[in-house]
């Protein structure tokens, strides 16, 4: 009986993914016509239609459908195998790595400095990305790791959690709480609470600290990013919860920015979000990516003091 090749088994994932011939060949850097001849071929070989053209673009049939998990997981079995060739030649070499927008300035700097004196013979490759961009390209693994807060919650994933990072109220140095000890999430309700744009999970945070203290005066920013919502705070706008360790950079001295920690609740927990890395479980460099995690735990944990 033959069987698929790579080559139609690529076809076969990037035509799903893109749903068009077009944009598959461009991924694949090859012409339409010889993804449509590799897609055909494998449905010769599988004896089965995988894919239909309508009005609207190329649809997968049921039977394509449930036919993709398997050549995802051929083409990972295919590339982890060129991994773990590397990696038994060569030992592990490269650690791709990226962070939200929410921790990426604020932790990679300390677990860069913490990788290239423990690990001084691992290439790091950094970026940042949202969550759900992040989750994607583990899943595919287009990345190694990735920095994030939980629940990431993907099957296919292993999180470790690194740390605990909790919420400061974030106020202008001349606010009149700004020389208070601490603050009740009750005073959330006091102020116009600033929200980072939509699609970062810091928001949805804010939004449900702010469902617990019964306040319902949040105020949506638009497209601004962490520092900029901080400035807006310090122009006298509102306030903003603040991840403790973004406040070494954000509330240095000079900025104008102020912040105060949250009283404990009744049960003793306190705002806050937990800090995680996150990997493919399937991994061939699983152990190496968890003594890599240990010793970022121990960087995150040192610069939270």
């Amino acid at each position: 009986m033959s069987r698929p090749t790579i080559a139609q088994l690529q076809a076969f994932v990037a035509v799903a993914d893109h749903g068009t011939y077009r944009e598959a060949a461009a991924e694949l850097h090859t012409s339409q016509p010889a993804v449509t001849q590799q897609v055909q071929s494998l449905e010769r070989t599988l004896r089965t239609t995988i894919f239909d053209r309508t009005s609207r673009g190329t649809k997968l049939t049921p039977e394509g459908f449930q036919l993709l998990p398997f050549a995802r997981a051929v083409l990972e079995a295919v590339e982890n195998l060129g991994y773990e060739a590397e990696r038994v030649r060569t030992g592990f070499t490269r650690l791709r790595l990226s962070a939200i927008p929410t921790m990426a300035p604020y932790l990679l700097p300390g677990i860069v400095r913490t990788m290239r004196t423990s690990f001084p013979t691992v290439q790091l490759s950094i970026g940042e990305a949202r969550t759900s961009h992040l989750v994607e390209k583990l899943v595919s693994n287009d990345l190694d790791m990735g920095l994030m807060a939980t629940p990431v919650g993907h099957p296919a994933l292993t999180e470790f959690v690194i740390a605990d990072d909790p919420f400061l109220l974030a106020v202008a140095s001349d606010h009149p709480m700004a020389s208070d000890s601490s603050v009740g999430v009750h005073t959330l309700k006091e102020a116009d609470v600033l929200l980072i744009e939509d699609g970062h999970c810091l928001r949805d945070q804010t939004v449900d600290v702010c469902a617990m203290a019964g306040a319902s005066n949040t105020r949506d920013v638009g497209s601004a990013g962490l520092s900029t919502v901080c400035q807006m705070v310090v122009g006298g706008q509102g306030v903003a919860l603040l991840p403790r360790s973004a406040a070494t950079l954000e509330c240095r001295p000079g900025t104008g920015l102020h912040g105060i920690p949250f009283s404990p609740f009744a049960d003793g927990s306190i705002p806050k979000r937990t800090i995680a890395l996150a990997w493919r479980t399937t991994s061939p460099h699983a152990d190496e990516l968890l003594e890599f995690a240990h010793a970022m735990k121990a960087a995150v944990t040192a610069s939270l003091g």
